[in-house]
């Protein structure tokens, strides 16, 4: 069953009330919206299009509409300006391929010009949804200030002026910084960034070049969940399968050494993890396994592509009522590991 949750508070964590004095959310598939109850009874439709991407990227905020709200929801959308938001998602218990351990935080961040809107039968709450803090409370973002001496960690670096720029936030940024001990300053480095898209521009620009390694592909910086990730996939962290049933359709090309993967809606896989995709659609060990007389599978049973990819970027689209399998998912944009690449 399609699950989501979305919760709303302001900056203190307290309920937003709407102009009948209820609060506004939380709103839960899996709960009767009449008396909470833990059966589901008949869940609000929402739309969802949440994209997250390397910060070099631009990629624009998540747009999120909740239909079927009362009209005094609609007349206090102004309220909800700056206010909080967490969207949980993904799949409950109950049908056969439905896999609840990766349901989780789809997106988290502010919501910036929220407007409700009553058309013909529709009433609908619109909510624009940007990183939390990556703008201040006028829009502006934040100026990043890098003070680096010859011979510093980069990674110490970059840590110390995310922590500085972001330390007295309203809501703290968790940031984590995990790229290749070796990446050292060989001069003094002071720049100013005016937006962290600005630093993660000049990071992918510089940073290929200074372990003169031809499969090093640079220093990422990604925004989700609540997160600053800064990562060059030199960590080692364990990469995440992709089951060939989790797919939607097959896996293609979306420009050169850039494919594009969509799957049932997970919550699991962030941008700067490893996957890995089968090299067959039915495995070995399938009741569905079926071979010729020299036991090898039908071309139709193969992926178009398999191995092990970095992500680059994650969408999630939601249409709740939609019984399209398009209508719940999240698509994946992947690149090889640049060693593969080199050594073929």
């Amino acid at each position: 069953m399609r699950y989501y949750r979305i919760e709303i508070t302001d900056e203190n964590g307290q309920s937003i009330k709407d102009a009948a004095g209820n609060d506004i959310g939380p709103w839960d598939s899996d709960k009767n919206p009449l008396n909470e109850s833990t059966r589901p009874g008949a869940p609000l439709h929402i739309t969802l299009d949440a994209p997250t991407f390397g910060s070099d990227m631009l990629a624009g905020g998540a747009m999120l509409t909740v239909f079927g709200l009362p009209v005094s929801v609609l007349r206090q959308a102004v309220n909800l300006h700056l206010a909080h938001i967490t969207v949980y998602g993904g799949f409950s218990a109950g049908l056969p391929l439905a896999n609840p351990t990766r349901k989780g935080v789809l997106l988290k961040g502010q919501i910036y010009g929220p407007f409700g809107n009553w058309q013909g039968v529709h009433q609908t709450l619109n909510l624009p949804v940007w990183p939390s803090n990556i703008i201040d409370d006028v829009g502006k973002p934040f100026t990043i200030t890098m003070d680096g001496r010859q011979g510093d960690k980069l990674s110490d670096v970059i840590l110390r002026a995310l922590q500085v720029t972001y330390q007295n936030s309203a809501q703290k940024l968790e940031i984590n910084v995990n790229i290749h001990q070796n990446l050292v300053l060989y001069e003094d480095w002071k720049a100013i960034f005016r937006s962290i898209f600005e630093m993660s521009q000049m990071l992918k620009r510089v940073t290929p070049g200074m372990l003169g390694q031809r499969t090093y592909s640079g220093v990422n910086i990604a925004v989700q969940k609540n997160k600053i990730n800064v990562f060059d996939g030199s960590d080692g962290k364990q990469a995440k399968p992709i089951q060939a049933r989790d797919l939607i359709g097959q896996p293609t090309w979306l420009e050169p050494q850039r494919i594009s993967i969509k799957t049932s809606m997970r919550a699991d896989i962030e941008v700067g993890d490893w996957i890995t995709l089968p090299f067959d659609a039915i495995g070995e060990n399938s009741i569905l396994a079926v071979g010729n007389q020299m036991g090898q599978y039908s071309e139709k049973q193969r992926l178009s592509f398999s191995g092990t990819y970095e992500v680059m970027g994650v969408r999630h689209i939601g249409d709740y009522y939609n019984v399209s399998e398009d209508g719940w998912v999240t698509v994946y944009e992947a690149v090889p590991r640049l060693k593969d690449v080199v050594n073929r």
